[in-house]
């Protein structure tokens, strides 16, 4: 790539008048200076774009564009990826605000990897800081091999965010375009990477992540009864298909994983399968023989609720 970047950064936005300018400021106080910042707007309706248009004209690191007809969030990081030059990509939120060693760090620790994230303080609408990082929330894994941190990613959830992401082009070739039935980019990247070359993992502090509204990240402070409340709550059904179509896109997507990876993602498919069919005791099975690797070990209090939601509903 002719007059490539050291990093290219990935920015979708919508309707983000009111926190853009910090994010862009905290990237312009990087300490890693060769970057170009690729945004792309997806038909806001307040100054958003010319936010972006006053940056771009006073730095020409940062360029943007404007979409014709509104993509929808995956689709508008697809469009900003496929737009970077650089041959490594981080993503980035709006409304975040990023540390001065974010893109520094995540650089060193890409080394020989397929993806490299981070930690992040959390932080409210109006910047306020909450007592805890984003990696003590519910049911967030961080030790642990690439096997482990796979089993998480398609078992429960992603905790690998984008927003504090940096990923190897090759990466991001083997995994574009996102398959249509994977409801998150940023899942689908962390899979991916888990797959092929790695993910390296700091639990450094490199970002302030903004939750907007009503803070739902102190959830895992919540009773035994707000336990199983929340575990009754989630549409388990709806999950294990979109995993399963997951685990289908990885091992037609990645048909040279190694073996061991390939009988994973086997094995997890099977898990979601016998959850859609109600089979409990195989469920069952599954989820005490990979308990550590699926959910944090600091959050064993929650195995009893999680168990019984499977033993009513399979």
């Amino acid at each position: 790539m002719t007059n490539a970047p050291t990093v290219s950064i990935a920015m979708a936005t919508c309707n983000g008048e009111r926190y853009l300018p910090a994010q862009l400021d905290s990237i312009l106080a990087q300490t890693v200076r060769d970057w170009e910042l690729v945004a792309c707007d997806d038909a806001s309706t307040d100054a958003t774009r010319d936010i972006l248009a006053d940056y771009a004209a006073r730095d020409p690191r940062i360029r943007f564009s404007a979409n014709a007809g509104r993509l929808g969030f995956k689709k508008n990081f697809e469009r900003a990826v496929s737009l970077c030059r650089g041959a490594r990509v981080a993503l980035a939120d709006q409304d975040d605000v990023w540390l001065p060693r974010h893109l520094e760090t995540l650089l060193e620790n890409l080394r020989g990897k397929s993806a490299a994230t981070g930690n992040a303080t959390v932080i409210d609408a109006d910047g306020r800081e909450a007592p805890y990082l984003l990696s003590e929330g519910d049911r967030f894994f961080r030790a642990g091999d690439d096997l482990d941190r796979l089993y998480a990613v398609l078992c429960v959830r992603n905790p690998f965010f984008g927003a504090i992401s940096v990923y190897d082009r090759r990466l991001l070739d083997a995994a574009l375009p996102v398959p249509d039935e994977v409801a998150y980019h940023d899942v689908w990247f962390s899979a991916v990477a888990c797959c092929s070359d790695g993910l390296h993992y700091t639990f450094e502090p490199l970002s302030r992540h903004r939750i907007h509204g009503a803070n739902e990240s102190g959830a895992h402070h919540a009773t035994f009864l707000a336990q199983l409340a929340g575990s009754f709550a989630r549409d388990r059904k709806d999950l294990a298909r979109r995993r399963m179509a997951l685990c289908d896109a990885l091992l037609a997507r990645l048909p040279g994983m190694e073996e061991r990876k390939k009988e994973a993602v086997r094995e997890i498919r099977r898990y979601h399968e016998n959850r859609l069919r109600g089979n409990r005791w195989a469920t069952l099975a599954f989820t005490k023989k990979n308990y550590k690797r699926m959910y944090s070990t600091a959050n064993r209090e929650r195995f009893l609720p999680r168990c019984i939601d499977i033993l009513l509903r399979g």
